[in-house]
Formats: structure tokens, C-alpha cells, sequence
């Protein structure tokens, strides 16, 4: 804009043609030209239910623990009918193959949720890593035992801590390098 000394500069802003920055999102873009607040379009957004993201949470976990299935088996069961990281996870001995087999099958659902995830779902994560984590690890075990898994009690304790702590802790260290 070239500066006109005829005019104000306040009648230069006023009859300026402005062009929103190209950073803002189109669903932000469309909230600022319809008769809606722009809050109450962006908000479902900017403050996440913890259910969607525990069924977002989910989803992802299905899918990735599915595919961890290749590389580790979980509690005898595989798609492939080999041992992968087990034959190396039972060289420490069987409570440290459990939580690492556990820790395997989670580390890669955390870090597809990061990359999946919008940043304030990550954080709603963090946030409720608890409520959102625990229930998963408990639902992955009933799958391996309707899938007919032979489940022992030591094997279930270090399997469902390595899960845990790795859920919990990579959603620390995640959410502390990038959100912080």
C-alpha cells in the first residue's frame, strides 16, 4: 500500500484491501465470514472431548497393535507363527520380555496418535493419560484372551506395566519436546 499524503492514514486502513494471512486454517477462514461467533466454530476443536479422543485413541491403537503383531508376539499370539522380538526379549529373562513385548506394543500407537492427533487432543491426552491408557491396556488383554492366549499372572503384571509406563512416558516426552 502506497501511502497517499491526500489521505489519513486512517482512511488508508479503513478503504485497504486486506487478504487473511495464508496460515489461518479454512475452517478458521470460514468461521470468520459466517454470522457464527468465530469461538463457537473452532471450539469443538480448541477443547476436545476426552471420549472422541479415547476413541480416536482407539482406532489408532487397533490399527498399529495389529501391525506390532508382525515383529512381536503378544502373549503366543501372531499373525506370522514366529517368535520376532521375543527370541532377543526372553534372552533378560521372562518378566523383562513381558514389559518389553508390552512397551513394543504401545510405543507405536503413541507416536501415531502424535502425528494423527491435533496438538490440544495430544494434550487432552497427556492431560488424562490414566483414564485414556489403563482401559486400553486392559482391553488389549481381554482381546488376546478371547483370542485364546494362555495368560499367566506374572506374564500379565510386567506386560501391563511395560504398556503402561511406555504409554505414559512417551506421551511425556512427546508432549515435553513438542508442546512445551
Amino acid at each position: 500500500m502506497k501511502y497517499d499524503s491526500s489521505k489519513t492514514e486512517f482512511e488508508q486502513f479503513l478503504n485497504a484491501h486486506v487478504e487473511p494471512p495464508p496460515e489461518l486454517t479454512q475452517k478458521v477462514c470460514e468461521c470468520i465470514m459466517c454470522d457464527c461467533k468465530s469461538y463457537e466454530c473452532v471450539k469443538p476443536d480448541a477443547n476436545p472431548k476426552a471420549s472422541r479422543v479415547f476413541a480416536k485413541l482407539v482406532l489408532i491403537h487397533v490399527f498399529v497393535g495389529l501391525i506390532s503383531l508382525f515383529g512381536c508376539p503378544q502373549f503366543g499370539i501372531t499373525p506370522t507363527g514366529g517368535l520376532g522380538l521375543m527370541l532377543w526379549f526372553r534372552k533378560l529373562g521372562d518378566p523383562m520380555c513381558a514389559a518389553l513385548c508390552g512397551s513394543f506394543f504401545f510405543v507405536g500407537t503413541i507416536l501415531v496418535a502424535w502425528l494423527v492427533m491435533l496438538p490440544e487432543e495430544f494434550k487432552l491426552l497427556r492431560r488424562a493419560k490414566w483414564a485414556q491408557f489403563v482401559p486400553i491396556v486392559l482391553i488389549s488383554e481381554v482381546v488376546f484372551l478371547l483370542g485364546g492366549s494362555n495368560l499367566a499372572w506374572t506374564w500379565f503384571v510386567f506386560w501391563s506395566l511395560g504398556a503402561v509406563a511406555t504409554a505414559i512416558g512417551g506421551t511425556e516426552i512427546i508432549a515435553k519436546f513438542r508442546y512445551e
